[in-house]
């Protein structure tokens, strides 16, 4: 064994030890003389199942001082770096993603090394801390790859993408996973076309990748043993996210309900995948192969809040707050959550329990922009003088962290014009109406963006 590997099992020895002051029996297995690659990603994988990303990337770094082009590794590493989140965190997932594409040599390495690289820069670009030309150059570049990868007559089919780490061309980049990746690429390419504020490629891709999820189930013998219903219930979740904000609310509603629709498709499939992801993420079954539980989680709790907010639409108030209570009980202590009860509140007529939903959010996240534009929203609807000049600081401080929403710039242009300040109600009014064009359908994107491990 080299000597840095010592010296890293040593930092590991610290950082594994309980309160006891014994060492976990994983850390044996990998302080073994025998411990080969398969162990040290063996060990690595289980720290991430059981929620420990940090002991992960701990364990990883250690292993790469031994391998530093070890391919599974790299990648493992870029995604626990992913999982940390925050903007370090994120950094060393995009820079680490990029070394594992330049050291590839095979074609299945190169598309998995591509799509986590594209992971990552589309999760950084959800950071709202970030400047907004950053963001948008790493949508830019995440579906640049994303459309190279799933094209049949693009780079990916055959044509090298980038130079090698030995300075040679990169081997061709192919889909990871077979048929199953294939679709989980095209949900990826869909979720990043909505958040670029591009709805027909989105819509059109969501549909694909809900196609090509459903052959690839229609091929496996063993269906209920992979993520099929995980990424079913995504790309329906995503389908229905774009439908309503082009104001198709039923057609949204029917796909949520997995109530038949002409148009939908797909929709015993949904009620699958509801049950699936209910079973996995209350541990009454084994993970599918590639799913963590937090993303099953985030899936769950997604698909709720969609159906919360369609029934709510629709005039259906107990089934829309049954169905809120369902998306709180599964993240009683997230922002997005408490966000979606509060549009459910909201869409009903009840203000005050919106307020309080908002409110609630905006403790858990005060950065949380679509809280502090809705927060806004009830307090401009009173209309005094004090309640505009709330509104007028929430959607100043939304516009901090989302400067390029147009509903929030169309907001302060109202409350503007409510309290009579005409030059500037025309002003935030026109910067509304020429950031709408390109304005995301999912500004503040919330379904599970995440490679296939």
């Amino acid at each position: 064994m080299s000597s840095p590997v010592r010296l890293g099992l040593a930092r590991l020895s610290s950082a594994f030890k309980g309160k006891d002051g014994k060492l976990p029996e994983y850390y044996r297995q990998l302080a073994s003389a025998e411990s080969g690659a398969e162990t040290w990603l063996g060990v690595a994988r289980s720290a991430l199942a059981f929620g420990e990303p940090e002991r992960c990337k701990g364990i990883l770094e250690v292993f790469l001082e031994r391998e530093p082009r070890n391919i599974s590794a790299l990648l493992l590493l870029s995604y626990a770096c992913q999982q940390l989140g925050g903007a370090e965190a994120l950094d060393e997932s995009v820079e680490v993603a990029r070394s594992a594409l330049g050291h590839a040599s095979e074609p299945g390495d190169a598309g998995r090394a591509a799509l986590q690289l594209a992971v990552s820069l589309g999760s950084r670009a959800r950071l709202h801390t970030r400047q907004q030309l950053d963001r948008q150059q790493d949508r830019a570049e995440a579906i640049r790859l994303l459309e190279e990868l799933t094209s049949a007559t693009g780079p990916a089919a055959g044509t090298p993408t980038a130079a090698g780490a030995d300075g040679g061309a990169a081997p061709a980049a192919t889909p990871p996973g077979g048929a199953l990746g294939s679709a989980h690429c095209l949900y990826c390419l869909a979720l990043l076309h909505a958040e670029a504020g591009q709805p027909a490629e989105a819509l059109a891709g969501a549909r694909s990748a809900l196609a090509a999820v459903q052959a690839a189930a229609s091929h496996s013998a063993a269906a209920a043993g992979q993520p099929h219903a995980w990424l079913t219930c995504l790309c329906l979740a995503l389908m229905a996210a774009l439908l309503s904000s082009r104001g198709q609310q039923k057609m949204a509603l029917s796909i949520l309900s997995a109530a038949p629709c002409d148009a939908a498709g797909g929709m015993a499939a949904l009620a699958q995948a509801k049950r699936a992801l209910a079973a996995w993420a209350e541990g009454r079954a084994p993970l599918p192969a590639g799913a963590t539980r937090a993303a099953l989680e985030e899936a769950l709790v997604q698909v709720w809040s969609e159906l919360a907010a369609a029934l709510a639409a629709s005039g259906q108030r107990a089934e829309a707050l049954a169905a809120a209570d369902h998306a709180l009980a599964a993240a009683p202590w997230s922002a997005a959550t408490r966000a979606a009860a509060g549009a459910v509140h909201e869409a009903l007529e009840e203000y005050d329990a919106a307020a309080e939903a908002y409110d609630m959010a905006l403790a858990l996240d005060p950065t949380h922009a679509p809280s502090l534009l809705r927060r806004a929203a009830l307090h401009a609807r009173r209309g005094s003088g004090p309640d505009l000049a709330l509104a007028r600081d929430l959607l100043g401080e939304a516009l901090r962290y989302e400067p390029a929403s147009a509903p929030a710039w169309h907001a302060l242009g109202c409350c503007a014009a409510a309290a009579e300040h005409r030059a500037e109600a025309e002003a935030h009014l026109l910067t509304a109406v020429q950031l709408s064009a390109a304005a995301p359908l999912l500004p503040y994107a919330e379904l599970p963006l995440e490679p296939l491990l």
